[in-house]
């Protein structure tokens, strides 16, 4: 009798250890074991979840989402399979010694995969990749929305890259396999130049040492743009038409017009336009006969990039900078970027001075139109927007 019970003993303990775990689990609740009660710490990571999983804002601070990033894997993982209890524990304390890098993807997430895998002794690598990896994703894309602060902003927009010196400031982190990325922009570093300026030694020196411009040294990158990732954190049209002071004169000598303009960046504390390499200003300045009504012409004074110059824009200046591809036309993809030739933004405070010369008969009455042009998208004239119009006399 005795050898038939632990032949029955051994025979349950085998049947156990060869079970999966989610009949266990299940098996479990005929005794009547209780379901845990919900908390409001529950709550909170199951809004969180949800918000990654809608692309909403997150109300939360970046370290509230680091703690909360464990419980927020497990929970992913659960929905996906069911675990078992005693191995919460465990699974929490390896994904909590993996912390997922916002930009790069780390080799150690597959070793983090590796030891998931093991815990849940019925998931395969493969089921264990696609969901951890779906949440790294969409972790790394919010990360940057509960950054306020000018810190916060220079710490995952500025980093020093592996890259030619021209191409600093101007390339991506890019996450191939899920096609998100975050510019990396020289603007950041710019910004930093503000606490050279802020040193007591230093203040009242600068392109800040007017009183009525010191303001500028205590702003931050959020005081102008929008924070928490908004889409290429712009500058509103009416900021960006207030930032730039516009100044045109005109005289005659002789047989000449003379036209000078005068343009600077009145706000930022880096140079405009800011951001990707895609956008900038031009000034363009025409001149006209009124008693003939032909266009004059301009023997002195900048001109335009060619690719921009048309049957009516020649006589202009170019404040961006250009980028060309391998055969030496103007792009503004990253993918296709060979060299930046040039960078002639507009930096903070310092006047920007030009004069083009027309040929004008003497006594002849003429008309100027200047104009500080924003080009969203400095390859074409599409989409261009007047920032400034001055029409003389």
């Amino acid at each position: 009798m005795k050898k038939k019970w632990w032949f029955i003993a051994f025979a349950l303990m085998a049947v156990a250890y060869f079970l999966p775990e989610s009949a266990i689990d299940r098996f479990s609740g005929w005794f009547g074991v209780e379901e845990p009660q919900t908390t409001p710490f529950d709550d909170q990571i199951a809004r969180a979840d949800n918000a990654l999983q809608t692309d909403q804002n997150l109300e939360l601070s970046r370290q509230e989402l680091l703690d909360l990033r464990p419980q927020i894997q497990i929970r992913r993982l659960a929905a996906n399979g069911p675990i078992a209890g005693d191995k919460i524990p465990e699974l929490r304390k390896v994904l909590t010694a993996y912390h997922s890098d916002t930009l790069v993807r780390k080799p150690e997430f597959e070793a983090r995969n590796h030891e998931v895998s093991r815990l849940l002794r019925r998931w395969e690598l493969a089921d264990v990749s696609e969901v951890l990896d779906t949440l790294d994703a969409q972790l790394a894309r919010h990360e940057t929305r509960f950054q306020t602060s000018e810190e916060s902003c220079q710490e995952c927009h500025f980093q020093t890259l592996d890259l030619p010196a021209d191409h600093t400031g101007l390339w991506p982190l890019w996450n191939q396999e899920h096609h998100t990325g975050l510019p990396i922009l020289s603007d950041t570093a710019e910004m930093q130049a503000l606490e050279f300026w802020r040193h007591p030694e230093r203040l009242g020196q600068g392109p800040f040492a007017d009183p009525e411009v010191r303001h500028i040294l205590e702003k931050g990158c959020t005081d102008c743009h929008a924070a928490h990732g908004a889409p290429e954190f712009v500058v509103d049209l009416k900021a960006r038409q207030a930032n730039i002071g516009f100044w045109v004169e005109t005289f005659k000598w002789d047989s000449s017009l003379y036209v000078q303009t005068k343009i600077q960046n009145l706000e930022a504390a880096h140079r405009v336009p800011g951001g990707w390499f895609k956008s900038a200003y031009v000034v363009v300045v025409e001149a006209q006969n009124l008693e003939t009504g032909t266009k004059l012409k301009a023997f002195h004074g900048p001109a335009l990039p060619e690719f921009l110059q048309t049957s009516e824009l020649r006589e202009g200046v170019f404040f961006g900078r250009l980028g060309l591809d391998a055969q030496g036309k103007p792009t503004i993809d990253p993918n296709n970027l060979a060299a930046i030739t040039s960078d002639t933004r507009l930096e903070p405070r310092r006047f920007e001075d030009h004069e083009f010369i027309f040929e004008l008969p003497e006594n002849a009455p003429y008309k100027v139109i200047a104009r500080v042009i924003y080009l969203p998208d400095y390859s074409s004239w599409s989409d261009a927007i007047d920032v400034e119009v001055r029409i003389l006399p």
